[in-house]
């Protein structure tokens, strides 16, 4: 996969309000469209045409019901 311009949902660590520039971090990103991925790929995530926050996807999981119930809507 080469560049994809997808929206996700990210939900920080329980104790993480916010993350800073410079934080180290482990976070679950929900895709809101389907991609091919693997572990291993690196992203970037990026808000109003700037780099954000980049990282390397660590483990693919899947769907839940409710993940799919909602993509059938």
């Amino acid at each position: 996969m080469r560049t994809a311009d997808v929206a996700v949902d990210v939900t920080l660590p329980d104790k993480m309000q916010m993350a800073m520039p410079g934080d180290s971090f482990e976070c679950h990103m929900k895709l809101n469209y389907p991609l091919p991925l693997q572990e291993k790929l690196r992203f970037a995530l990026r808000e109003g045409g700037k780099t954000v926050a980049a990282g390397v996807i660590t483990k693919v999981l899947e769907d839940s019901e409710a993940d799919i119930k909602e993509e059938e809507e």
